[in-house]
């Protein structure tokens, strides 16, 4: 009879461990703590990729800039407005504050065409250096003519 009560009351508390442990109504403290470090490490390399993106989108912004600027001073020196000689200088606009150019300008083995390089560079404030360079073959304008230049005066003749 001992040996019977016994195995029934074994028989009942076993069937109410099995409830308690099937039925859940939390988390453990271990699983917050996990979840909080996957979380803490997905919000850092979110945050790495976000910099990232942001810095190679201003390397393209200067990027381009620069590559405008070689092609406007290239342009300057083709139509004649800048002398064709080597020099260099600070962009005189205000909103291209820390732009540079050099102009190499050499007399190639043709008469009258010039090598001549377009280098645009800015010191960046991380100690980068961002710079683009242009080469081209010129003509030299004042063979050729400028668009600068006064028209010859023509001679005009009555029409009838």
């Amino acid at each position: 009879m001992k040996i019977r009560a016994f195995t029934l009351a074994f028989r009942a508390r076993n069937k109410l461990c099995k409830r308690e442990t099937q039925v859940r109504s939390g988390l453990t403290l271990l699983e917050v703590v996990v979840a909080l470090g996957i979380f803490l490490l997905s919000s850092v390399a979110l945050y790495q990729l976000f910099s990232i993106g942001t810095e190679r989108a201003l390397d393209v912004q200067q990027q381009a800039t620069a590559s405008m600027l070689c092609q406007r001073e290239m342009a300057k020196i083709t139509v004649g407005a800048l002398p064709l000689e080597s020099n260099s200088g600070e962009f005189s606009e205000e909103s291209l504050a820390g732009w540079q150019y050099q102009i190499e300008a050499s007399e190639a083995e043709v008469t009258n065409l010039w090598s001549v390089k377009v280098t645009v560079f800015r010191d960046r404030p991380d100690g980068k250096k961002m710079e683009v360079s242009l080469s081209q073959l010129v003509l030299d304008p004042s063979v050729r003519g400028s668009t600068l230049e006064a028209p010859a005066a023509s001679p005009t003749t009555p029409t009838r």
